[in-house]
């Protein structure tokens, strides 16, 4: 089904295919894209390593990222968390997705 709009603007007329942006974290650990050799010094080659790949987004791997953001971001344990805890949890599970 064709999309439609009520603007002035075409972006057929342009040229351009308009499409929902895809995420990497989708794929099965795609690798990042890496700076060229140049762009950063050797020290922060380990830190390059850590972060080459993305996080994914399988069921379990965003709820062991929220008991993560649960207990160590928000401070709580198992025991004394409250609603708003968990909402705060949530939201940060989101934001590290969103940011990648």
């Amino acid at each position: 089904r064709a999309m439609t709009t009520a603007s002035v603007w075409d972006p057929n007329s342009a040229g351009m295919e308009m499409q929902r942006k895809s995420s990497f974290s989708l794929l099965d650990s795609m690798p990042r894209p890496m700076p060229e050799s140049g762009e950063h010094p050797d020290t922060m080659e380990k830190l390059w390593r850590l972060m080459e790949t993305y996080e994914s987004n399988d069921p379990e791997s965003i709820q062991r990222a929220f008991a993560r953001h649960l207990e160590y971001s928000l401070a709580c344990t198992r025991f004394n968390f409250t609603m708003a805890d968990a909402y705060r949890a949530a939201g940060l599970v989101l934001r590290d997705r969103l940011i990648e």
